[in-house]
């Protein structure tokens, strides 16, 4: 569509940019936190978009705007995707019997057995995963939770004779690393925000650097029962404003770095996906009008 030239428009026009962990894909485990970062110790979002949806990003080309157009930030937000299963999921009638149904056709019978494969237990953690994501969509499963689910597998096919109820014993136990996982997450946010320093740079200029607690997402779900973690109230007004707005000029260079002064907390760098961290920039775009 051709441009107006000489004539423009003034429209609110967020822009964001996110960093991804991938969740498992084709069998292989999930990316960790660490394993995704180009930079030891520095995130940078507006810099690379290649490879990402519009999902993850809606900037046209890395680090500047399109065009002539200009860019009046108002405020900025850090944006946490959730990777929290509620344990009740796991009572779902479905779940519950392909989760037995994984743990019988588990290699270990006897104490006295081979150790599973490396292949046998992620065969193991997938097909739980595949039952569990029909039901509650793309699921993260912590290094942690893995090894739970796999311990209490185990248990469950050595020592079933021992327990009244073994299938009562092994969803418990499941259910309680998916508790466990969710707590986790929780930690993961904590350690995120506390630990890093987000700064907005406009050329090379710093034009704002605050610990990340200082950007709340004012985004995202409310559980209500403590079982979804959010990085501030789930309200696009409860989000830090600039006190005057930072101007981006036509073809100026912008990027936001997120920075771990100490190192990446280990709560964050073993984090699996699939996770998202966005930051947006909330403000006024103005453009050519076509």
């Amino acid at each position: 569509m051709a441009r107006v030239h000489g004539v423009s428009e003034k429209l609110q026009s967020p822009h964001y940019d996110a960093f991804v962990v991938p969740g498992p894909t084709n069998g292989t485990p999930s990316k960790t936190f660490k394993e995704m970062m180009t930079d030891p110790r520095v995130l940078r979002f507006f810099v690379d978009i290649q490879n990402k949806t519009r999902l993850e990003t809606n900037l046209q080309a890395s680090g500047v705007l399109p065009s002539r157009n200009s860019f009046e930030a108002r405020a900025m937000r850090v944006v946490v995707s959730t990777f929290c299963v509620p344990p009740k999921t796991l009572k779902h009638p479905e779940i519950r019997k392909a989760i037995i149904n994984a743990a019988k056709a588990y290699p270990i019978s006897d104490p006295e057995s081979t150790l599973a494969t490396d292949s046998e237990k992620q065969a193991l953690i997938n097909s739980i995963r595949t039952e569990i994501e029909k039901y509650a969509g793309p699921i993260n499963i912590s290094e942690y939770v893995r090894t739970a689910i796999i311990s209490a597998v185990e248990e469950y096919r050595v020592s079933n004779h021992a327990y009244e109820d073994p299938e009562g014993y092994l969803i418990s136990e499941i259910q309680d690393a998916f508790e466990a996982g969710c707590e986790s997450g929780n930690t993961f946010l904590s350690e995120l925000i506390y630990n890093s320093v987000t700064s907005l740079l406009v050329g090379e200029k710093i034009m704002i650097e605050m610990p990340t607690f200082w950007f709340p997402a004012g985004a995202g779900v409310n559980s209500g029962d403590g079982s979804v973690m959010n990085h501030g109230e789930p309200d696009p007004m409860a989000t830090f404003r600039f006190a005057e707005p930072v101007m981006i000029e036509p073809q100026q260079s912008f990027r936001v770095e997120m920075q771990f002064p100490r190192d990446v907390p280990r709560a964050v760098a073993t984090a699996t996906g699939p996770l998202r961290i966005w930051v947006v920039l909330d403000g006024y775009l103005t453009r050519d009008v076509q």
